[in-house]
């Protein structure tokens, strides 16, 4: 159907006017992440529009707020607004509603004034970048990588740089009476049906629960029947396939913290679909989803008739099948029945078993959640610091190269000892060789050691040492997020004085020496 905003109406009149179309075209204070900022430039009323999220907040404050609140003794007009005033990069007059909604949904601002015709829109476009995160339960083969993150606010932003549309409604509702959650409603409108809307509201403030911790949690709360085996709710991690959910007139519910979200009311055909089915050929994509039905009969439907023939209608059976199976049962301790009982459980524990093992294990695998997290904290390290990133054999990332103060290499030779020289901060595991070599260089170190379940627990030891003597700081991996990564790095840089101190002081270790030492003692 076509947009509201799509009438090619003028933004010309009352200010009033103005500001009131605008809002009623961003939905208004129902959509909550659209913005209004309203202040005085010369004695004169204006108003600012921005998506939260989209548009750069310190942008919009150092180059178009109080610019136009320090302003003094000036003539008042579009050109002294434009050209002495404003202190921002680009800034566009507009008289048509289309070009000025579509600049919001772009990232920019929109400012609108008394006295002044149109609006301007103003080039402040500030969402986050970052590297690519693939899923982890959604793995596809074609179609986009990224996956939401924990940040609701991110999800909301990934989710409008997709559908640049203000009939992208997004709520904010609380759930938990002893400790609120923020979640996020989120509906096309004119799509989305307003009964299930309004029902999903009712089920939300319906929720008596003290805390929500988790997306599965929040799921059990608002299904149908807590007993049946069947999801009723999709969850999904892609933003892709929640805009696909979206253009289906499904509503989709995002929860601080958790990098999912929920889309409903589901039906039984959504079961059957992939996140790349829309990335194939249809007919390609229809013959999987076939194909994944005829799995589902099968399994329902072949056990029982198994136990069935076996043990109930053996006149069924053709003579050789029948002798075969007999002769191979005869070899088994317990029935048909039991045996495939059996055999369904251990598939489970199986697949469970698949599920739950580290999907990191040993050396070349194991830093690649410290390259994960790095990566993603780039955007507020690389103001204040240069990235060299050693990030092992096939770890590159693509999408960041020629990023400016970032620098990637798998893995370096002749030139490490080049690359350790300039370094002045080193992030890195805890491996005895590599501690021993930052000792010696002088460098302050930041070590994220393997955790028990990837190792045998000798890095937490190697790390808790130097932490100890002060000469490193330690993240644990259980507590290392893109943020709490980041706030290390910059405590490092902010303590690297006194780190530098403590290795130029420490004494050199000699282990030849102390196990000398030990052998003296034990022969005395």
């Amino acid at each position: 159907m076509p947009l509201e905003y799509a009438s090619n109406a003028a933004l010309t009149g009352d200010f009033d006017e103005k500001v009131q179309l605008i809002s009623d075209t961003l939905r208004r204070p129902v959509c909550e992440d659209a913005v209004l900022r309203r202040f005085c430039v010369l004695g004169r009323r204006a108003a600012l529009f921005y998506i939260d999220g989209m548009a750069d907040d310190n942008k919009l404050l150092r180059g178009v707020i109080a610019p136009c609140q320090q302003a003094r003794n000036m003539e008042w007009s579009q050109d002294t607004l434009l050209g002495e005033i404003l202190s921002i990069a680009s800034a566009t007059p507009t008289t048509r509603l289309p070009t000025a909604i579509g600049s919001l949904m772009n990232g920019d601002a929109l400012l609108l004034c008394e006295e002044i015709d149109g609006a301007i829109a103003l080039d402040a476009k500030g969402f986050a970048k970052r590297g690519v995160q693939r899923t982890t339960g959604e793995l596809v083969v074609q179609g986009p990588q990224e996956a939401f993150s924990e940040s609701l606010r991110d999800n909301v932003v990934l989710l409008r740089r997709m559908m640049r549309t203000p009939a992208l409604v997004s709520e904010v509702a609380s759930v938990g009476s002893r400790v609120p959650a923020r979640v996020c409603i989120l509906y096309l409108d004119g799509v989305a049906r307003k009964e299930n809307i309004d029902e999903i509201k009712r089920r939300l403030d319906g929720c008596n629960v003290d805390y929500v911790s988790s997306m599965g949690m929040l799921e059990q709360l608002l299904e149908d029947s807590p007993y049946s085996l069947l999801p009723q709710i999709v969850t999904t991690e892609r933003p892709d396939r929640a805009v696909s959910f979206l253009l289906s007139g499904q509503i989709l519910l995002g929860l601080e913290n958790a990098p999912q979200m929920l889309s409903m009311p589901m039906n039984m055909a959504e079961l059957f679909h992939a996140p790349d089915d829309s990335s194939l050929r249809w007919q390609y994509g229809a013959f999987l989803r076939l194909l994944r039905m005829l799995g589902l009969l099968l399994a329902l439907l072949v056990p029982p008739m198994f136990v069935a023939l076996t043990n109930f209608h053996t006149e069924g059976m053709p003579l050789p099948l029948l002798t075969s199976v007999q002769e191979a049962q005869s070899q088994v301790p317990i029935g048909v029945f039991p045996a495939t009982i059996g055999m369904l459980i251990i598939f489970s524990l199986i697949n469970e078993a698949c599920t739950r093992v580290p999907s990191m294990m040993g050396g070349s695998l194991g830093a690649q959640s410290v390259n994960a997290a790095l990566r993603a904290a780039l955007p507020k390290l690389l103001p204040h610091m240069q990235v060299f990133h050693l990030c092992g054999k096939g770890n590159l990332d693509e999408s960041l190269k020629g990023l400016d103060g970032y620098y990637q290499v798998e893995f370096l030779s002749d030139t490490l000892p080049d690359a350790m020289a300039a370094a002045d901060y080193i992030l890195s595991r805890a491996g005895s060789n590599a501690l021993c070599e930052f000792q010696a260089l002088g460098k302050p170190m930041l070590l994220i050691p393997y955790p028990k379940g990837a190792s045998r627990g000798d890095q937490i030891l190697n790390a808790a040492s130097y932490e100890k003597r002060g000469l490193a700081r330690v993240l644990p991996q259980e507590q290392m997020t893109p943020d709490s990564l980041e706030q290390a790095i910059m405590a490092l840089v902010r303590d690297g004085d006194s780190l530098r101190a403590a290795l130029r002081d420490a004494p050199p270790a000699d282990g030849t020496m102390a196990v000398l030492g030990l052998i003296h003692e034990i022969q005395k």
